[in-house]
């Protein structure tokens, strides 16, 4: 099992209370602005941030997990949707570290992710 140790500023008490805990994002020069996007839930700012990272090298499973949590905080549940599925095409059985420091597989996380959207879209 592969297992990646991600150090990023993307630690969000509010975020991880509405939407889970988020993985720590890979690229850690964007982390800060991301952080505070996040932190703000400036969530369409965040994925932004997150495309464009993307666009850049490659997104790997910790950007797709952020991504679904962006779009999930935004309300577009069909993209976060996807986002997470795709985290868990591109790395099923990474280890993450989330931000309250423990360590999840992206399956899981992506799986979590996926059910509080459907728990979410059956509560509107």
């Amino acid at each position: 099992m592969q297992k990646r140790n991600l150090s990023l500023g993307l630690v969000v008490s509010a975020l991880a209370l509405a939407l889970g805990t988020p993985a720590y994002a890979s690229q850690e020069t964007e982390s800060d602005t991301l952080g505070s996007a996040i932190m703000a839930r400036q969530y369409g700012n965040a994925a932004s941030q997150i495309e464009a990272l993307s666009r850049k090298g490659g997104a790997d499973a910790a950007l797709l997990i952020n991504l679904g949590n962006a779009y999930a905080g935004m309300g577009k549940y069909d993209n976060a949707r996807a986002a997470y599925r795709a985290a868990m095409i591109a790395s099923p059985d990474m280890e993450l570290e989330m931000a309250d420091g423990s360590v999840r597989i992206v399956r899981d996380i992506a799986t979590d992710g996926i059910r509080r959207l459907n728990t979410a879209y059956a509560s509107r």
